[in-house]
C-alpha cells in the first residue's frame, strides 16, 4: 500500500510518498522534508567528498541538484567517481 502525506507550502502543494521517504520523515519530520523537496542545490567540485555528497543529497529527494567541476577528470578520480565516463578521462 502506498501512502502519501499532503504537504502545503505558502503558494504550492507537494505530495510526499511516505513509503519512499519514510526514513527521512522519521528523522527530519514532515515539515523539514517539505523544505528539502523544494531545494535546488548546486555542488561545485566532484572529487571524493563532492561526489559522495551529491549522491547522498540526491537520494534525500531535493527538487533539483546541479553539479559542476571546473577540473577535468583524471585517472585518479576513478577511485572515487565511478560515474566518470572513461572516454572523458585525461
Amino acid at each position: 500500500m502506498v501512502r502519501f502525506a499532503q504537504v502545503t507550502m505558502a503558494d504550492e502543494s507537494k505530495t510526499v510518498d511516505e513509503n519512499l521517504y519514510s526514513r527521512q520523515i522519521g528523522v527530519y519530520g514532515i515539515s523539514t522534508m517539505k523544505k528539502l523537496m523544494g531545494l535546488k542545490v548546486l555542488i561545485v567540485g566532484l572529487k571524493g567528498v563532492g561526489i559522495e555528497t551529491a549522491k547522498n543529497l540526491i537520494l534525500a529527494g531535493p527538487a533539483a541538484v546541479s553539479v559542476f567541476d571546473p577540473e577535468p577528470a583524471t585517472v585518479q578520480d576513478l577511485a572515487t567517481n565511478v560515474r566518470a565516463p572513461y572516454n572523458m578521462i585525461i
